[in-house]
């Protein structure tokens, strides 16, 4: 089990929310301040507690989560924790078309903006474990040439 924390801006908290739903769906603890954060509150203490706990930080992008000084100074904390990407843990999720800054351009992002829901899932499901090699041999694509390669005409 993964431990997810859901850094969004309050303009995506519906995606945010599904996002968090859906980990949790497939066995994992997501960390969303909506559910667990009551009216008197203190968001920073529980921020730092989350933070400190989590083995992962899902940015929920768009244009509003950009452009919002806490979303944002929460994704650049997590993307300075760990800049090369070695333990996954920031990872930037597209949920509204947004021009991204050029600094993220190092990073693989999990782009949902004209997924489906089960599409959404199926992609969602894929940031849990790292990439790996296939289990058995893929298959070998056969392109016809019509006869042995030949050297390039100078």
């Amino acid at each position: 089990m993964r431990k997810f924390f859901i850094s969004y801006n309050s303009k995506d908290s519906q995606k945010a929310q599904w996002i968090g739903w859906t980990l949790t769906d497939l066995g994992h603890e997501a960390f969303v301040h909506e559910w667990e954060i009551g009216a008197g509150g203190n968001i920073a203490r529980w921020m730092k507690e989350k933070l400190d706990e989590c083995d992962h930080l899902i940015g929920v992008f768009s244009e509003d989560y950009l452009n919002a000084a806490y979303s944002n100074s929460e994704w650049e904390a997590a993307y300075w924790n760990d800049p090369n990407g070695e333990d996954r843990f920031a990872i930037p999720v597209l949920v509204r078309p947004c021009k991204l800054p050029k600094l993220y351009n190092n990073q693989k992002w999990l782009d949902l903006t004209d997924c489906n829901r089960d599409q959404a899932r199926a992609e969602l499901a894929t940031i849990i474990t790292p990439p790996t090699a296939p289990i058995g041999e893929p298959l070998f694509e056969e392109v016809p040439t019509g006869g042995h390669a030949t050297e390039p005409e100078p």
